[in-house]
């Protein structure tokens, strides 16, 4: 994989990551939003000074943040490394492009903790996914392998 190949896998994740982040949006205010539409964190709003603006940015940065993690995924191409050094590298350049994210637009609370609970939730959440695809994968590997050993 060329990093032009990497870079353009990144327009993918665009429209991806904006579609994912408004139906977040859309399901917490239908949790917590007490019957109105909550497309940001009040916090956001109150930083920058308005509705509009706030959610603007946070349109432009979770398309960042969608380029970002489509881009990422080219690091699963390198097979010359090693699944532990893709893994870390992947991880580490999805966290780069989540956490100042998500302190910009306030998804974390600005306390003692609050960014640690997040990477907590992020890493859990990552752990999941990680686990289930490379389970799913372990299985196709071994029904391939048992179809080449019935040959």
């Amino acid at each position: 994989m060329t990093l032009k190949k990497a870079l353009l896998r990144g327009l993918v994740g665009i429209p991806l990551m904006v579609t994912l982040s408004y139906a977040i949006t859309i399901i917490t205010s239908l949790f917590w939003g007490g019957g109105l539409y909550s497309p940001v964190t009040p916090a956001f709003v109150n930083a920058m000074g308005n509705e509009s603006s706030a959610v603007a940015l946070q349109f432009f940065l979770t398309a960042l943040m969608g380029y970002d993690f489509a881009a990422a995924s080219a690091v699963w191409q390198f097979e010359r490394w090693s699944l532990t050094a893709q893994t870390v590298c992947h991880f580490s350049l999805i966290s780069l492009g989540t956490f100042p994210v998500a302190w910009i637009c306030h998804w974390t609370e600005y306390i003692p903790g609050g960014l640690l609970s997040y990477f907590g939730i992020f890493a859990a959440i990552y752990l999941v996914i990680w686990l289930s695809i490379t389970a799913a994968v372990r299985r196709k590997v071994r029904a391939v392998n048992q179809k080449l050993q019935n040959r």
